[in-house]
């Protein structure tokens, strides 16, 4: 006895076609090691007929229903709601059903905990199919039921999960015109077996199961609010066991990706166009399309895919009491499974591994025990750059002293930086003041991550400079993050006046960026290129340099280094003959000793302690700029052009400091520019409204839900990209080409000695430029 070989078993949706397409009776439906059903082979008994493969659903895929089809919101009356999951579309449609003598297929409760589908026309028994089951169905014989019913002229409704419409439809191989199928909005089939094990934790020796509701609406039709109770019964009587879904050992598991199927993972039926003639579902987010569809006693989300689909539903559509045409879009925003499926958690093998030795609780406990409130992105494990380390240690404590958070830093080093990296400064700091997350090396494995955490965190410091990050965009763009992540971007810079990307690569960062919940930039430019160019509405947020409270960066300081004390201290990263001569007669007619703090191996203590203590500073660091400005410095500033004037500028403003920066190389000894008054009274009070703007606005986007107009930019990225690699490195150039013309049209054209390609995106005609060979 062997599984099917033809079908791949991470394909198999268990829908037991083949079983019921057996004439010979060789195939069972057997639980494999999580619980669920997969078809086994009896050799003896094949007779290779080859029915089972004609009849897989998963071997044969069909999408023969309207690809944008119809939506709509529905209510059904009181009475029928309060004891239904949401709308109560089903019970309308089955009672439809029975009264003309018609039969209805489906899920019901067994004494067991068993989920089984039925064929019945009996009103007892659709009584027993209303309400929400999670976990996967056994088909067993149904399938051959409702082919006689059908032969005998019998009309049938039959609900169930998409793949098992897809299966019912393959096994049948013909329409029938008096068969009616339903499917449901479907997160994913939960393990019978896990839903056994949270019944042996719940349940007493002597009780026995009777029901497990897991849409009580005792708080109202809310997911965050939503209650489970599961009902047993014994010789003293009948309890219900109840508990919120926060709390719910076995609704967590199914709800973070723990226990579902693996064909769940890339399902080729939970999409549109969809299998049945009819969906149902929750319209999770109706309020957001008009705010008296949800009254919280539950609002059913319909789609009518066919003909025979609106047939059925235009002879029940008067027993509802709001029946009402809403833009698909809305369905997808509140449902994104729609068209995206539900991704298996990084720690699934951990959890199954556990739950047959320490249950459910603890298996879930160990596999959730890797969580972080928030994951941040920057530039922290530099070798070199003090200044983004110190961004990345105020960002981190910025959000740790005014939310309680421990959001964690990306523990992120390339492979080609990890001998700079050893031993470095940045490293030894890491050790004792930064909290970190594991280690990873490159984007494929940060996936993982978003099984630890629901936000990042982009910033400060350059991330989204196009040079600095092209190779590393999976990381600094979140492309690893999931659609349902919080994604926010913290005075992130673009360090120019200007995105220095092609058009190929401003369209691809524009993608990416489209998918970020809320973005802050740090320079004042940055506001204008996200408006302009990418056309994001962002915010100005100072350096998080700024935003800590000063006692705390004063506790890094090593006060005792008293050589730092009266000097000019020089932090220049690109110096010159021209700029150390500059800085010499500086020193002469100061009378002060001169100390370049690039040039020594120390460490991020002794970096912040001599801009401290220092008389005067000398940089042309933007992070230099700053430490001399929060410790109240008299210094000059010289504008790196190489890096990026933008920064500076945005200080100048900002600050109202302008003099201080300078362009001319010949400047720096000017003592005019030097000893010039600063307003410090003023640097302060700035800072402190900054600050507090900072506050408020973090904390509205750490508090706003998933915005669904982003989980729609979400999903139009993924299926946009899927089964496309779009390479950022110039030298794929011809690859970003190829990408666009998928997409977009293309069209050559001459002049001369030179072709161009011209593609037309959302009407904006760009043109690639090509030497004839």
């Amino acid at each position: 006895m062997d599984t099917i070989g033809v079908l791949d078993k991470n394909k198999c949706c268990g829908c037991a076609s083949c079983a019921n397409s057996c004439p010979s009776g060789a195939i069972s439906m057997q639980t494999n090691e999580e619980g669920f059903l997969y078809p086994i082979i009896d050799d003896e008994k094949c007779t290779n007929c080859g029915l089972c493969t004609r009849n897989c659903p998963a071997l044969n895929p069909q999408y023969l229903n309207n690809s944008n089809p119809k939506c709509f919101a529905l209510m059904a009356p009181d009475s029928l709601r309060s004891k239904s999951s949401s709308g109560a579309i089903f019970p309308i449609i089955a009672y439809h059903f029975i009264k003309k003598g018609a039969y209805v297929s489906g899920a019901i409760w067994d004494k067991n905990g068993i989920v089984k589908h039925i064929v019945s026309n009996n009103k007892d028994d659709i009584e027993k199919m209303r309400g929400s089951k999670y976990t996967q169905s056994e088909i067993r014989d149904v399938f051959s039921k409702i082919k006689e019913l059908l032969k005998n002229n019998n009309e049938v409704l039959f609900t169930g999960t998409p793949c098992q419409i897809a299966g019912l439809k393959a096994y049948l191989g013909k329409n029938y015109d008096n068969l009616y199928t339903a499917d449901l909005v479907c997160h994913g089939t939960p393990s019978p077996m896990v839903f056994k094990k949270y019944l042996e934790e719940q349940m007493q020796e002597d009780e026995e199961f009777v029901s497990t509701n897991f849409r009580n609406k005792i708080n109202g039709w809310n997911p965050g609010l939503n209650t489970i109770t599961t009902t047993v019964k014994s010789k003293k009587g009948t309890r219900d066991i109840s508990y919120s879904s926060k709390e719910d050992d076995f609704w967590n598991a199914f709800l973070k990706n723990f226990c579902l199927r693996t064909s769940c993972n890339d399902c080729q039926f939970n999409k549109l166009p969809r299998q049945a003639d009819i969906t149902m579902g929750d319209f999770w987010g109706i309020g957001a399309y008009n705010k008296k569809m949800n009254d919280q006693k539950g609002t059913s989300l319909l789609l009518i895919n066919n003909t025979k689909g609106e047939k059925l539903i235009n002879e029940v559509k008067n027993s509802f009491k709001l029946f009402a045409k809403v833009p698909i879009k809305y369905a997808i925003k509140g449902n994104p499974v729609l068209t995206v499926p539900c991704k298996a958690h990084e720690n699934k093998e951990i959890f199954y591994n556990d739950l047959k030795n320490i249950g459910l609780k603890k298996a879930l406990n160990n596999a959730l025990k890797t969580r972080y409130d928030g994951v941040i992105l920057n530039f922290w494990f530099s070798a070199t750059n003090y200044g983004a380390v110190f961004t990345a240690y105020c960002i981190q404590q910025f959000i740790k002293e005014n939310f309680n958070k421990d959001f964690k830093l990306l523990n992120w080093k390339p492979d080609s930086w990890k001998k700079i990296f050893s031993n470095s400064f940045s490293e030894k700091f890491s050790k004792t003041h930064l909290s970190l997350t594991e280690e990873f090396c490159n984007a494929d494995d940060m996936h993982k991550l978003n099984a630890y955490t629901d936000t990042f965190i982009v910033g400060s410091d350059q991330v989204f400079r196009y040079k600095y990050v092209q190779n590393w965009q999976d990381a600094y763009l979140l492309k690893f993050a999931d659609y349902s992540k919080k994604k926010i971007a913290l005075s992130a810079s673009f360090g120019l006046s200007h995105f220095e990307g092609n058009q190929i690569e401003t369209f691809e960062f524009n993608k990416a960026l489209q998918r970020f919940d809320a973005i802050s930039v740090r320079e004042i430019d940055g506001v204008d290129i996200c408006k302009t160019t990418f056309n994001i509405e962002a915010k100005h947020i100072i350096d998080p340099v700024f935003l800590v409270n000063k006692e705390k960066i004063e506790k890094l300081i090593e006060k005792d280094i008293k050589k730092y004390k009266g000097a000019i201290v020089t932090y220049v990263l690109d110096s010159s003959k021209e700029i150390e001569q500059k800085i010499n007669s500086l020193a002469q007619k100061l009378n002060k000793n001169i100390i370049s703090i690039l040039d020594k191996n120390i460490t991020m203590e002794e970096w912040l302690s001599a801009l401290y203590s220092c008389d005067y500073i000398i940089t042309d660091s933007f992070h230099g700029a700053c430490c001399a400005i929060l410790f109240k410095k008299k210094f000059i500033c010289l504008k790196n052009k190489r890096r990026g004037t933008s920064r500076f500028e945005t200080l100048e403003k900002t600050f109202n400091i302008k003099d201080n920066f300078i362009f001319n190389v010949n400047d720096i000894d000017n003592l005019d520019i030097l000893n010039k008054e600063i307003d410090w009274q003023y640097a302060d009070k700035v800072i402190d409204n900054y600050r507090q703007f900072a506050i408020e606005w973090l904390k509205e986007e750490l508090n706003k839900e998933k915005n669904p107009n982003k989980i729609e930019a979400e999903l139009n990225y993924l299926n946009n990209n899927k089964g496309l690699k779009f390479s950022s490195q110039k030298a794929n150039k011809k690859k970003n080409e190829k990408f666009i013309e998928k997409i977009f049209s293309v069209k050559n054209q001459s002049n001369k000695n030179k072709t161009h390609k011209v593609i037309q995106i959302f009407g904006i005609k760009i043109k690639i430029k090509k030497q004839k060979r």
